[in-house]
Parts: C-alpha cells; structure tokens; sequence
C-alpha cells in the first residue's frame, strides 16, 4: 500500500481508505447503481464523470463495499452513507476507496461530485460489494436540469471571503441554489455547468465551447445517463457574455433560440430563465433585461410554461465566496427563492 487516507465518521466503522490498485486487476464492473448529470459509459463498463453536482447512488446490503476510480487528485467528492457525510479529497492514480469496512446492514451511499472536470473526467469503474449486494435506488419523482456558469457550477462557495482565491477545495457544486433546492423537493438533479462559459462568448473573450455548444454536445452523445423527461429546466447565464460590454440584440436572439431549444428537446419541462446575482454593475440591468425579455418573447409565442426569476445575494450571514461569488448562505437564500417560483408553478414534493 502506497498511500492511505482514512477519514472515520463519528460513532462507526465505515471509513474512506484509499489504496494504490495493480492496474492489471480485474476490477468488478457492477452495474447496480444510478448516475445523475451527464455521465459517458463505456463498452467495457467505466462511468466517466466530468459536471459538477453529478451523483452515484446505490444501496448496499453487506459488510464491506469499496469503489475504484481514476482521477489526476484534483478533485473532491462529498460521500454520504446512511445520511452521514465527508469529503473526500481524491488522490492521483487509480485507486480503489474503501468505503464501508465490517458494518453489516443496508446502507444508502450516495457519491456526490464537488468539482468540474472539464477535461480530464474521473473514470469511475465500479462499486465492490465483497460478499454483499448491491441494487439502483428508486428514480425520483422530480427531475431538474441547471444549464448555467460559475455559480450553477458552484465555484468559490466554501470560500472564507470575496477576496480568497479558487481553488478546488473551495468548489462545492452540491451547496448550490440548485442543489439546495433539489434537496428539498426530492427530485434527481442533473448539472450542465462550466465556470467561465457563456451563451454566445466565454469570459476569455473566446467562442468555443459555449454552454449552448456544450449542452448540444451532451444531447447528442448517445451514451449519456441524464434523462430526457425533466420536469424544470434553469438556466442561469450571460455574466460572461456582458463582462466586457453589452452584446446586444445578438445576445436577446440567442437566448431566445437556445430556449426554443430546450423546449424542443424538453416539452414538458417548466424553464425558468434567470439572472443575478453576479454580473458587472454597468451592464446588469441590461443583461437582466435581456434575460426577461427573451422570456416575454417565447411566452407571446405561446409558450406559457416558462418565467423568470431574479436572484440576489442573502440578506443574512456570508455573502461572498471565493472572487465575490456567492457563498453558501447566498446559494441557499437562491435556493428557497427558486423553490417558492417552483412552489407558484404546482412544482413540490411529490
């Protein structure tokens, strides 16, 4: 063993160990298991996950589970068993995690993405149930789709200020207002979100790999895991579109057709098409505008099941994280607005 990282939930043995896996081994490939956000899968079995806030979920009957996946170490995931949760900073290599050592029983375990991988996804093998069983948790009721930037993605939120610098221990995807809220309706959510990216250009100026270019790509791979029924389409973009000037009537047209492109693939789903908290003080009363007008434009063409949703900062606690992006307590104030817009809408619990 090469290297060892134990982290011991309170009052129990089930810990997270890693250690260094012969890459000749025959690693199980099991397939009881549900993947949320868009995963690929391989021919020979390997999940890759590349979007934050993507999820794992399986329920394991036994005594002892691990899980082998491959990452370059720069990535974080929130682990949770039977509700008690720790992070998990991912090691370089291939390697296998024990997650659960000599506690019989049946236990929930949920494997939660805190960062982005844009380019490198982790390759995730499989669960190793040992002697005991594994089997998919029930689908949710509810689906959700966030198609946004830095703040759908997460970015800076464990951060201790505005003036902290990112880093990926600052990245939690699964404290966002999205997040926040698909807890609180039950519902499965599915994540396409890049920090940086816009609708029609990117923060560096650039045009590749925009987020409508990036949501067409995962639409169009066949292999991808995220369902195609969703109930609610957010969509939370444009800062980087307006960090420099306002790009006008091109920017409405865009978002306006990137809407009818979504209800085209989603035709039931409520989308709901917001603005805020962060945008450049000269230009966010501009982008805000734009936003709600493309919502006015596909509601006068008779589309009905769309609106609009303006986000702020929370008026109590933290406000910023890392780079004056919101902080937990801003994307948990985001979440409870959406949740009362989705309230209006006939969306909860089931």
């Amino acid at each position: 063993m090469t290297m060892r990282q134990a982290l011991l939930f309170a009052g129990s043995t089930i810990i997270l160990a890693a250690c260094a896996s012969n890459p000749k081994a025959d690693v199980p490939q099991n397939t009881d298991y549900t993947v949320s956000s868009p995963a690929q899968i391989s021919a020979a079995g390997v999940t890759e996950i590349e979007w934050p806030g993507s999820v794992i979920e399986t329920v394991f009957t036994g005594d002892t589970l691990t899980m082998t996946l491959t990452d370059t170490g720069d990535s974080w995931l929130d682990v949770e068993i039977n509700g008690e949760q720790q992070v998990l900073d991912l090691q370089p290599g291939r390697l296998t995690y024990r997650l659960i050592e000599d506690v019989p029983g049946t236990h929930d375990v949920r494997i939660a993405l805190r960062t982005e991988r844009p380019y490198r996804p982790i390759r995730f093998e499989g669960f190793d149930p040992a002697d005991g069983t594994l089997s998919a948790p029930d689908p949710a009721a509810l689906k959700m789709l966030v198609i946004g930037d830095d703040v759908a993605a997460g970015y800076g939120v464990e951060g201790e200020d505005q003036h902290c610098r990112y880093s990926p221990a600052t990245h939690n995807a699964n404290k966002t207002f999205a997040a926040t809220a698909a807890r609180a309706l039950d519902a499965d959510l599915s994540i396409i979100a890049r920090s940086g990216r816009g609708l029609l250009s990117n923060w560096a100026g650039d045009t590749a790999a925009t987020l409508p270019q990036l949501y067409t790509s995962v639409m169009s791979e066949g292999t991808t895991t995220m369902p195609d029924d969703m109930d609610v389409v957010v969509l939370l973009m444009g800062m980087a579109d307006f960090s420099e000037t306002d790009p006008g009537q091109a920017f409405d047209a865009a978002y306006v057709d990137f809407m009818g492109q979504i209800r085209a693939d989603q035709p039931d789903a409520l989308i709901v098409a917001g603005w805020g908290p962060m945008g450049r003080s000269e230009a966010y009363d501009a982008a805000k505008a734009a936003v709600l007008g493309a919502v006015e434009m596909r509601k006068a063409a008779g589309d009905k099941n769309v609106d609009f949703i303006e986000f702020s900062n929370s008026p109590d606690g933290q406000l910023y994280g890392c780079d004056w992006h919101p902080s937990a307590d801003t994307q948990a104030f985001m979440g409870d607005a959406l949740l009362s817009l989705l309230k209006d809408h006939g969306v909860e619990r089931p």
